[in-house]
């Protein structure tokens, strides 16, 4: 039988963790543009970890 190797924090959960820290610092109220703003750093920092890999 194999042993499955997990990892508990990969970079996408890390990311999502990071998105959750600023989405509740800002409060339940964000506004879409600063929404709109995240998710574009979001995509952005995916691109950048593509390029590096």
């Amino acid at each position: 039988m194999k042993k499955l190797t997990t990892k508990p924090f990969t970079r996408r959960t890390l990311a999502y963790l990071l998105i959750l820290a600023f989405y509740t610092s800002w409060g339940y109220a964000v506004e879409e543009d600063e929404l709109l703003t995240l998710i574009r750093i979001c995509n952005f920092g995916k691109l950048s970890l593509k390029i590096m890999n």
